[in-house]
């Protein structure tokens, strides 16, 4: 079959999602960084994603659902959870050691990649948002009315840690045993420097809800929440800065591969990405490859998560040739879905992906020197 060549997506991912960085253009990438709520793809709500490495991840979600995959997120396998209830945070220390957390305190781990999850005691029953480990043994647990739980031991005990807030504690990120953050609802930005012995408040200049927080090093971190919020610290959180986002959506996670490189899922298909830690370049080649985009842009598809098939909105600037074609996972070609000469305006092209296995596939469109790009999510 006919796959899209590496260099070509690279351009089109950086004129349509400013920012993206050439090493990382591999469509694998991009999937395990979407992170999809398969128990209800008409919310289009982002879902919790733990990759342990590039190829091996796990996904949780409502009704105790987990799944797996090792093949980059190509396929995806169910695992049983042993639990009835959403489960909202994962973490994979490695490819073996995961735990997942819900709601009633509950906590499940595994040793054995997923093949079995077995249930560990929280000592407590308020809802559990997202756990984060630095190693096999050493990890954190945040959730409701603003409690923390801490371990040494892997998870064979948790130790509460005295937060100081009664918010809820909706994300957690340490870089080492010592040093961690976590994020709140009402814009509460909590900091530890000693493994949450102890925790202090950092300002974070806003109200809204954050829904997720991570840390590329001990000074560089970004937090995420309602309303398109960003923001961005390189000073460990001293201070914290708001950055355009250029989204309204429901912002929920966020993944640091360094202090320039980043990239935040929301919800309905969101997708955001820097390679500048978040600052907007304003030079006259960036002005002008913008302006090139906004040319001939795919605006939306609906709806996105999708069952069978999805409407795909382009817009032109003037008359063009226009050619729309999907890819998948792997960069191939699975759909060429317009090949000719289209007017000015506002068009839409239906994509029925009946055949297709799930997952995220790329939506190219090509206009003369316009390109732009956009991430579909099937799930039959």
């Amino acid at each position: 079959g006919e796959y899209i060549d590496q260099e070509y997506l690279a351009e089109i991912l950086e004129e349509s999602a400013p920012g993206t960085d050439d090493d990382y253009t591999d469509a694998r990438y991009w999937l395990k960084l979407i992170k999809v709520d398969n128990a209800d793809p008409d919310n289009s709500v982002a879902a919790p994603l733990a990759f342990s490495d590039a190829m091996h991840g796990t996904t949780v979600g409502e009704a105790g659902a987990i799944y797996r995959t090792v093949d980059g997120g190509v396929t995806w396998t169910f695992q049983q959870s042993g639990y009835n209830l959403a489960l909202y945070g994962v973490k994979m220390a490695d490819v073996n050691n995961g735990w997942a957390v819900g709601i009633g305190g509950t906590i499940r781990h595994t040793t054995d990649g997923g093949t079995t999850w077995n249930p560990q005691t929280s000592t407590v029953t308020t809802t559990l948002n997202d756990v984060d480990f630095v190693d096999a043994a050493t990890g954190w647990i945040v959730g409701a009315s603003g409690k923390i739980l801490h371990t040494t031991d892997g998870g064979s005990t948790w130790t509460p840690q005295t937060s100081g807030t009664t918010f809820s504690l909706e994300a957690v990120s340490f870089v080492d045993a010592n040093n961690g953050w976590a994020a709140a609802d009402g814009g509460g930005i909590l900091h530890t420097s000693n493994g949450g012995a102890t925790w202090g408040e950092q300002t974070s200049g806003t109200t809204t809800d954050l829904y997720d927080i991570d840390f590329a090093d001990f000074n560089n971190g970004l937090a995420v929440g309602r309303l398109g919020t960003v923001l961005a610290t390189t000073d460990g959180g001293a201070t914290w800065v708001k950055q355009v986002s250029r989204t309204a959506q429901v912002l929920r996670g966020v993944q640091m591969l360094d202090a320039d490189f980043a990239t935040m899922v929301g919800d309905y298909g969101s997708v955001l990405n820097t390679r500048t830690g978040g600052i907007v370049g304003v030079e006259r080649g960036a002005l002008q490859r913008a302006a090139d985009v906004r040319s001939a842009t795919i605006e939306s598809n609906y709806p996105n998560p999708f069952a069978s098939s999805t409407r795909i909105s382009f817009t032109l600037a003037s008359e063009r040739d226009v050619t729309i074609a999907v890819y998948d996972a792997v960069g191939r070609k699975v759909k060429t879905l317009l090949d000719r000469r289209v007017p000015a305006g506002s068009h839409e092209i239906e994509w029925n992906a009946d055949g297709q296995p799930a997952g995220v596939f790329l939506c190219v469109l090509s206009a003369g020197d316009a390109r732009s790009a956009r991430l579909l999510v099937h799930t039959p």
